[in-house]
């Protein structure tokens, strides 16, 4: 099994996907009554790859307005991960990559029609607490910003003339 893969548990890494891409794979599967996530989806990834700071705020906003999702869905997601770490574990911070990632994975999942994951969680719940946790992170500085940027590895390679 690749590196990367071992590191995420065999989950597959969305967050490496261009937005562009990953805007058209989404799209193949969206309804107008997914309208809102594509919404909060665009801004997530705004913030993600663009480093549009105020586009997190927009993308959590917009979740919070999704029917889909009520208060009782977030409740059983963050009472899953207090029984499976410890209570408040998720204000220690993380890595945006692997929560945007998570997310990714999350909203691909309800995208095909899932309504749950294999935790008995819904889907569109789970995609809105990583957008939750990641502004809360960004808030108190606990979150490790792992996005890309230009003027690293993730130049595009200089043209030879």
């Amino acid at each position: 099994m690749p590196e990367c893969q071992k590191e995420r548990h065999g989950k597959p890494r969305l967050e490496l996907i261009p937005g562009r891409l990953w805007t058209r794979i989404a799209k193949d599967y969206s309804s107008p009554s997914s309208s809102i996530v594509d919404q909060a989806d665009w801004y997530l990834t705004a913030w993600f790859e663009q480093r549009d700071e105020g586009a997190l705020a927009w993308a959590v906003d917009y979740i919070a307005d999704c029917d889909s999702i009520s208060a009782g869905d977030m409740v059983d997601v963050m009472e899953a991960g207090a029984a499976k770490y410890t209570d408040f574990d998720w204000l220690r911070g993380g890595r945006a990559s692997v929560f945007v990632g998570a997310a990714r994975r999350h909203r691909l999942s309800a995208l095909r029609g899932e309504e749950k994951d294999a935790d008995g969680l819904k889907h569109l719940a789970c995609y809105a607490a990583n957008l939750v946790f990641l502004e809360s992170w960004r808030d108190a500085g606990t979150l490790i910003d792992d996005r890309p940027t230009y003027g690293t590895q993730n130049d595009p390679p200089a043209e030879e003339g």
